[in-house]
């Protein structure tokens, strides 16, 4: 019933019609059944049953909203057979009474103040409707598993979805439901494999973490290592240069010994020879020798001390 003319919306006894819900994805397939009617969801194939007596849906037609009264006439017996009334007055939503021609009355008990408004409306049977009503959905059918989704819609009139005048439900729809169902299960395992895949990324570049500090250890040790090496040599350096001063020093003290033990078995010979032949310069000479004899034997003392003090010097040099 359109509220601004008070038209109501007509269809044919042998034709059921689809209503777009208040979701862009839903649709409700309605059916005449006598004086009243049957709501099926499209998708699951299961029927409306209320949860109350009466239930209020707010219903656009066109761009003019107008309030429904969504009735179950015998709610105890859980049927899902309903009477769509006009909230506020007594006008039904009715499709075994449809115009056949330009010129025939409207159909008796249903005032109209627009016949053209009417006829666009019977002579395309289209149905642009936005239902929210306070309802759950029976059970499903036999061939499908027994469970109830309770549903609660709040139309919006801007959220309007055409419909098409059909005898029965779309036949894709199911397997639009079974291709969603599919997608989705698709979409959540990608979603874990995406965070399996994190995890070992994470992990991944943890290890590669550790791997690069463990490079910069391994690069300071090397860098110790050489700075080492570097003082090791330096101090073999040094150690050659003392061994080769030392064996400079023995050198010349072998060579001073040498010449003492020269002097002295020179200044013994001397003294033999003074004592055979005495002249005229003989006691100077001699007294000159007796001297350099002191001086020896002062060396040889001063020798011994540096001997004893540790000093290496070869044993032989002293025959």
């Amino acid at each position: 019933m359109n509220s601004k003319w008070e038209t109501a919306i007509l269809g044919s006894v042998d034709r059921g019609f689809i209503t777009g819900g208040s979701r862009k994805e839903q649709e409700w397939f309605i059916r005449h059944s006598g004086n009243h009617y049957e709501i099926r969801d499209g998708r699951s194939g299961r029927y409306l049953t209320a949860l109350k007596k009466e239930s209020t849906a707010k219903v656009s037609i066109g761009q003019d909203p107008c309030l429904w009264d969504i009735t179950c006439p015998y709610p105890e017996a859980n049927s899902k057979l309903y009477t769509i009334k006009l909230a506020g007055c007594t006008l039904v939503l009715e499709m075994d009474r449809i115009p056949v021609k330009d010129d025939e009355p409207p159909p008796s008990g249903i005032p109209h103040k627009n016949v053209d408004i009417e006829k666009s409306w019977v002579s395309s049977y289209a149905r642009k409707c936005s239902v929210g009503i306070d309802v759950e959905l029976s059970p499903l059918p036999m061939d499908q598993s027994n469970a109830t989704e309770s549903l609660t819609f709040l139309a919006n009139p801007d959220t309007i979805q055409p419909g098409t005048s059909q005898p029965e439900p779309r036949s894709g729809t199911m397997s639009k439901d079974h291709q969603l169902v599919q997608l989705a299960e698709q979409v959540a395992q990608n979603n874990v494999r995406v965070a399996e895949l994190t995890t070992q990324l994470t992990q991944v570049a943890s290890q590669m973490q550790t791997a690069v500090e463990m490079g910069r250890e391994v690069e300071n040790k090397d860098r110790r290592i050489h700075e080492l090496t570097g003082l090791v040599k330096e101090k073999e350096l040094h150690i050659r240069n003392l061994t080769k001063a030392v064996e400079e020093k023995d050198a010349q003290l072998a060579y001073v010994f040498a010449r003492l033990m020269g002097r002295n078995e020179s200044l013994d010979q001397s003294r033999a020879v003074g004592e055979g032949t005495l002249n005229k310069g003989e006691g100077t000479r001699l007294g000159k020798l007796v001297i350099l004899q002191e001086k020896v034997r002062h060396l040889e003392g001063l020798m011994t001390q540096f001997m004893d003090s540790g000093d290496k010097i070869p044993n032989n040099l002293w025959y």
